[in-house]
C-alpha cells in the first residue's frame, strides 16, 4: 500500500469507519470526536476550504424541515437555525439585513424587541416569512422560518377550476354514471395533482432559497468575528 495513494471522498469515509470498527474490536477507548476547528485543520491539509467546513457543520446542526403532509406536496413551514459564537452588534445587523433583502428579493420591516432584532415579510398570498437574531450569554442565535400554509389555496383554486368541465359534462352529455363519475373522479385528480406539482416546485425552491440564507448569514458573521480575532489556523 503506497504512502502516497490518493483516496476519494467515500474511501476516505470507509477507512474512518472501518478504523472505528477495528478499535471497537479490540476493545481500544472510543475517540471522543473532533472539534470544529480540528474539524477545519483536517480538511485544509486535505485541501478543503475550511469555509465550507464551517458551512457544513452549521448546516448539520439545523433542525431539518417539516415534511409536511404528502398530500400537500411539500412542508408547510420551513424552519433554520445557526448559532456565531458571540454577540452580534447593530451595525452587523444593518448589514445582515442588506443580506436578506438581496436573498428573498423584498425590502420587509424590521421590528426591534429589547435586544432581538427580527425581518419581517408577508408575501402575496399572506405566508409570513421571519429571520431573527437573539444575543444570549456568548452567542448569537439565528433563525428564519417560512409559514407556507396559505399557499395551499392552490390546491383549492386547482380543484374549483376542475369543477367547470366536470359540470359541463354531466349538463351537456349523457355518458352513464359509470362513464361520467371516472371522468369526474379523473378531472379532479389531474387538477389537483397540478397544484401538488405547483406547490411542490414552490415549496422546494424556498427551502433552497432559506437554506441559502441561513448559511449566507453565518458565513458573514463568522467572517466578521474572523477579521476581529485574526484567520483560524
Amino acid at each position: 500500500m503506497s504512502q502516497n495513494r490518493l483516496y476519494t471522498e467515500k474511501e476516505f469515509g470507509n477507512v474512518l469507519r472501518r478504523a472505528s470498527e477495528l478499535q471497537q474490536e479490540e476493545g481500544a477507548s472510543a475517540a471522543p470526536g473532533l472539534t470544529l476547528n480540528e474539524l477545519q485543520h483536517v480538511a485544509k491539509e486535505a485541501g478543503i476550504d475550511p469555509d465550507f467546513v464551517r458551512r457544513a457543520a452549521a448546516e448539520l446542526d439545523q433542525e431539518p424541515p417539516e415534511k409536511g403532509d404528502l398530500l400537500f406536496g411539500g412542508p408547510t413551514r420551513l424552519e433554520f437555525k445557526s448559532v456565531v459564537d458571540r454577540k452580534v452588534s447593530g451595525p452587523e445587523w444593518d448589514g445582515a439585513v442588506e443580506v436578506i433583502r438581496h436573498v428573498i428579493g423584498v425590502d420587509g420591516r424590521e421590528v426591534l424587541d429589547g435586544p432581538s432584532r427580527e425581518w419581517v415579510h408577508q408575501d402575496q398570498m399572506g405566508g409570513r416569512m421571519r429571520v431573527s437574531m437573539t444575543p444570549t450569554d456568548q452567542q448569537t442565535r439565528i433563525h428564519a422560518s417560512y409559514r407556507m400554509t396559505e399557499w395551499l389555496w392552490l390546491h383549492f383554486i386547482m380543484v374549483c377550476v376542475g369543477i367547470a368541465p366536470v359540470a359541463l359534462q354531466y349538463a351537456l352529455l349523457d355518458l352513464g354514471a359509470v362513464t361520467e363519475t371516472g371522468i369526474a373522479l379523473f378531472t379532479f385528480l389531474a387538477f389537483y395533482m397540478i397544484g401538488w406539482v405547483v406547490f411542490r416546485i414552490f415549496s422546494t425552491r424556498q427551502e433552497r432559497k432559506m437554506r441559502g440564507l441561513i448559511a449566507r448569514l453565518h458565513k458573514l458573521l463568522t467572517r466578521t468575528r474572523q477579521a476581529e480575532s485574526g484567520p483560524i489556523e
